[in-house]
């Protein structure tokens, strides 16, 4: 499994952070996390190619974490060799949400199709199954966890409050990606600091976590230091076009 931070951001513009995406490459199969405003531009910035996109899955419909998803669509509509389906997955108003904002912009696709997935549901495709639960958020919000047929399993919080029930969904995950909006103190409504990131890590008992979804003002080291006063694990701040490499013990 190889994962591209695309964007390690959040909704206010950085220079040097994108919004929210994760490239996740398999053998076979390759999916968006998030498809933040910018994505499909850092895609070609990383040497990824949009059209080996086999699925985008959103966290929830929030412009930075959806918006170039119309941008994705319309670039492999007027790419004349795209013939494989695209999935898209998201909640389960996720049927409506292509049509009322992706098909209105972009229209019918040509020469592939569009599967739209509610993932809720859950899901099973080449080589990943894809499990969700819903988090608190200021927009119906989904942590997803990626599971291959190999046994990895990653976690992508998404944009959440805490929430106890996040331990056991993240419980004996190889890797989480966690929203970490600010250090410490009163968090960010509908997100985490960087002290409940370690104390989520420690108490799943995660192998390694990732830090992410930093905010122009937030000083990454500090969520580091504020996360460490709990989880003593392998601890990684996200940064854009960052690549990791996981193996199948």
């Amino acid at each position: 499994m190889r994962i591209t931070v695309l964007g390690s951001g959040a909704c206010l513009p950085s220079k040097e952070r994108g919004a929210a995406a994760y490239c996740v490459a398999l053998e076979q199969f390759t999916l968006l996390v998030d498809c933040g405003s910018g994505a499909t531009r850092q895609m070609a910035r990383a040497g990824l190619d949009f059209r080996a996109i086999d699925m985008v899955c959103l966290s929830h419909v929030h412009p930075d974490h959806a918006g170039d998803l119309a941008i994705l669509v319309q670039a492999l509509k007027v790419s004349p060799e795209r013939r494989k389906e695209l999935v898209v997955g998201g909640d389960r108003r996720i049927g409506a949400f292509y049509r009322q904002v992706v098909t209105e912009m972009v229209g019918s696709v040509g020469n592939f199709t569009v599967r739209v997935v509610d993932l809720e549901k859950g899901f099973e495709g080449p080589q990943v199954r894809i499990a969700t639960m819903r988090v608190p958020h200021s927009a119906p919000a989904l942590a997803l966890r990626l599971t291959t047929e190999e046994g990895m399993s990653v976690v992508f919080t998404g944009d959440t409050g805490w929430t106890d029930d996040l331990v056991a969904f993240c419980r004996g995950a190889d890797l989480l990606v966690a929203d970490s909006s600010t250090a410490e103190g009163p968090p960010l409504s509908g997100h985490m600091t960087g002290e409940q990131c370690g104390r989520l890590a420690a108490l799943a008992g995660v192998g390694r976590l990732f830090l992410s979804h930093f905010y122009p003002a937030t000083d990454p080291q500090q969520c580091a230091a504020a996360c460490r006063r709990h989880y003593d694990g392998p601890v990684v701040l996200a940064e854009d076009l960052l690549v990791v490499t996981m193996m199948a013990s």
